[in-house]
């Protein structure tokens, strides 16, 4: 109940900050966790150093660079190779089916996106967006539950770390 670092272990666990400006540290993606109490503009979801190109990650949680932070993109079909290695959120809803088969040609690439289907905000990470074998949900983030809440999200609202 104060400003807290909380690191995921991996599987899929909920993770609850309470008060405080929280920092969800991931490093291990092996499952899908569930945010519960996540504040725009409070709280951050932290990513391991060497998720992005032009983070320089520190102890404390570097916040994301707005070249690693990609929010003009209506829809999975339109990214390209030039969001490989970022952090790319959908300014429209996309259904379950939309997210998880849609292909591309971007790498290392982690979505941000409002699933129409589950009605939550949700982080998918793929190695290969040409494929869909490796494709996974690895968070949900509760309350946030509009398209328009989710594009209220920046580049703040997300650091890179190393411990």
């Amino acid at each position: 109940s104060g400003n807290d670092i909380i690191y995921s272990l991996g599987g899929d666990d909920v993770v609850t900050g309470n008060d405080g400006m929280d920092q969800f540290r991931y490093d291990d993606w092996s499952g899908t966790d569930t945010l519960t109490d996540f504040v725009i503009g409070e709280d951050k979801i932290g990513f391991v150093a060497g998720s992005f190109d032009n983070t320089a990650a520190s102890t404390d949680g570097a916040t994301l660079s707005s070249e690693d932070y990609v929010e003009n993109l209506s829809n999975v079909a339109s990214m390209t190779g030039a969001e490989s290695e970022k952090l790319v959120e959908l300014q429209l809803a996309a259904s379950q089916d939309q997210i998880s088969n849609t292909t591309t040609n971007a790498a290392n690439t982690y979505l941000l996106v409002f699933n129409s289907t589950s009605g939550e905000a949700e982080i998918w990470c793929d190695s290969d967006w040409s494929g869909t074998g490796a494709r996974s949900q690895v968070l949900t983030i509760e309350g946030i539950d509009t398209v328009e809440a989710l594009i209220g999200m920046s580049n703040t609202d997300f650091v890179e770390y190393f411990y």
